[in-house]
């Protein structure tokens, strides 16, 4: 297919970095060789950007559809080493991992499958789940004070 009727895809720069290491490590792999002409046609943003909220970038959430009239389908995109066994998971290095990554909701693209079979992947919807952190200490000394005023000396020897 033209480069002119292939969507707009963007990475960061760090996730572009990245991709170009796990090509270069899986260069054998049928996925390797079309993730080369995504990165070179993409749009390269910084690691820092609000931009990437919705496009979708590795470990981001994706709802799409396939163009044979399947049911929308949600994944979370991962490196191959990540990629669980319970298809909650698509891997950055299968076809439609690779088909994608970079794209933003209401982008369509076209990928073939390893039989190699033309598919389209249309993006519904991205997101990210923000960080399941918490922190495992009170952030003040207030919250350490046995009276609540704040200004405990410390401990003091017998």
């Amino acid at each position: 297919m033209s480069r002119n009727f292939l969507p707009k895809i963007t990475l960061s720069v760090s996730g572009r970095l990245r991709l170009e290491q796990l090509i270069f490590a899986a260069e054998d792999h049928p996925a390797a060789r079309f993730l080369p002409s995504e990165i070179s046609r993409a749009e390269i943003i910084p690691d820092d950007s609000d931009e990437l909220e919705s496009i979708v970038t590795m470990g981001s959430s994706v709802k799409y559809r396939l163009n044979w009239g399947s049911a929308a389908d949600t994944r979370t995109l991962v490196y191959p080493e990540e990629c669980a066994t319970d298809r909650s998971h698509v891997s950055v290095l299968s076809p439609l991992g690779a088909a994608l990554i970079g794209l933003r909701a209401g982008s369509r693209m076209p990928y073939l499958t390893i039989r190699e079979w033309m598919h389209v992947v249309e993006v519904e919807s991205v997101s990210r789940s923000a960080p399941n952190v918490a922190p495992l200490f009170p952030l003040t000394r207030d919250a350490f004070a046995s009276d609540g005023s704040g200004d405990d000396p410390g401990p003091s020897a017998a």
